[in-house]
């Protein structure tokens, strides 16, 4: 059985998926293994740009899942911080074969200390990200991660980020939700 993960939070940054759109075989290019795909997203609900993330996934489908995408309504514009429709990205994981554990984090956050044991700890984000590829806003996506979401802000507004574009080629601010891991540095580094 084919089912999908839609990393978007209800509210700030969600943005809905029209059931046709989400029953189409391109999602899940590959049996038994989990695809992801980053929708870019402009603020009418249209599809403009989009990235298949999987490395397992052949050039050849990626241009095939792209192309029969791009253009075609998915639902609703995902939403800024105001709840105004924005820009955004929103990326469908589907999770027939797990999770997809080739997926690198958007950023490290090198620290010293953890708590416990923990050597490395993914934290979800959700930011505005301004038409030069800068932070200009950010939050925690999961209630728990608050203390390091406050961190991993702080660390995403020191770096660039991917500069997107409309559809006359303009850049402009977008949505996004994002993956920042917090690795443990020790002196056997």
């Amino acid at each position: 059985m084919l089912t999908f993960l839609l990393v978007l939070q209800a509210g700030v940054g969600a943005a809905w998926f029209d059931p046709a759109f989400m029953r189409r075989r391109d999602h899940a290019p590959v049996r038994g293994q989990p695809t992801t795909i980053d929708y870019f997203v402009d603020p009418e609900g249209v599809v403009i740009d989009c990235e298949v993330r999987s490395s397992h996934v052949s050039e050849r489908s990626r241009e095939r899942i792209c192309a029969n995408v791009v253009g075609r309504d998915a639902g609703s514009a995902p939403l800024d911080f105001d709840g105004n429709p924005a820009f955004g990205i929103a990326t469908l994981v589907s999770t027939s074969g797990g999770a997809d554990r080739s997926l690198r984090p958007d950023f490290e956050v090198v620290v010293s200390e953890m708590p416990g044991d923990v050597g490395r700890k993914r934290v979800r984000l959700i930011a505005s990200i301004d038409e030069s590829g800068g932070v200009s806003r950010c939050m925690h996506f999961f209630e728990e991660d608050i203390e390091f979401a406050q961190v991993a802000c702080e660390q995403a507004a020191t770096l660039r980020f991917r500069v997107r574009v409309n559809e006359a080629g303009e850049p402009v601010s977008y949505m996004d939700v994002m993956d920042a891991d917090f690795v443990r540095y020790t002196a056997a580094d």
